[in-house]
């Protein structure tokens, strides 16, 4: 919903004739596979803040005490 708010009407084209969301869940869903696969780390950024940055700085090699 954030999108189609936010998203001002001259700016980028669509890419199909989907209505804007069904585009982007159709994009993603194509594209996902290769986002994952480019990524050097991947995290679960709905999880509690707590829980991200523990995440982070497991993935960077620190603890919290480092920080």
């Amino acid at each position: 919903k954030r999108v189609t708010r936010a998203a001002p009407s001259d700016h980028r084209p669509a890419l199909t004739d989907l209505p804007l969301e069904q585009e982007m869940a159709r994009i993603l869903n194509e594209r996902e596979s290769l986002y994952t696969a480019a990524a050097a780390a991947t995290l679960d950024a709905a999880l509690p803040k707590e829980d991200v940055v523990a995440a982070i700085l497991k993935i960077v090699g620190q603890t919290a005490q480092d920080v």
